[in-house]
């Protein structure tokens, strides 16, 4: 069975792979934990040190919550921005003999190689979130497409990872 579709990454889709990135590696847990311990490090001071400490450490506590969603969306707009090979269609074709990615280049690109591919005992995990389907290459990098670029095929998509891909390296949530 072959499965062929047309994928346009928009900054939102960046946006939650990055979050789910974050959030699923260390750098998020650490975040929510020293943010956790400045609030209660406020709370806990207030009354027993001058109120410039106990205003400091509630601030950098909700630092900690929006410093790093807030870089990840300007990240995101720079990954997809104008010039971006991401910001082109995204052809993906999964068989069984692995998953081959045509991407658009934009206008001007030199680079004339815009197609790769990978058997699937290349895949290092296979992840659903709500809204998209994350084929993970190693452990910082992934294709990210978005479920609503395989309507009609979700089934299908899923059948040929099911079949071709390692079941311990699939994790579905849809």
């Amino acid at each position: 069975m072959e499965v062929s579709f047309i994928s346009k990454l928009r900054q939102e889709d960046m946006y939650e792979f990055n979050m789910y990135h974050a959030y699923h590696s260390t750098q998020g847990p650490i975040a929510i934990i020293l943010g956790i311990i400045s609030i209660a490090a406020a709370i806990l001071t207030f009354g027993r040190v001058t109120m410039f400490y106990t205003i400091a450490y509630a601030v950098v506590g909700v630092l900690f919550f929006i410093y790093l969603p807030l870089t990840l969306k300007a990240r995101s707009g720079r990954q997809i921005g104008t010039g971006s090979p991401l910001s082109g269609n995204i052809e993906y074709t999964l068989n069984e003999k692995g998953l081959t990615v045509k991407v658009e280049l934009p206008e001007g690109a030199e680079n004339s190689d815009n197609t790769a591919s990978m058997t699937w005992d290349s895949v290092y995990k296979i992840v659903t979130t709500k809204n998209e389907l994350l084929i993970f290459t190693s452990r910082m990098n992934a294709y990210v497409i978005p479920k609503r670029d395989m309507e009609g095929k979700l089934t299908d998509v899923k059948q040929v990872l099911t079949e071709n891909v390692k079941d311990y390296r699939i994790k579905w949530t849809w």
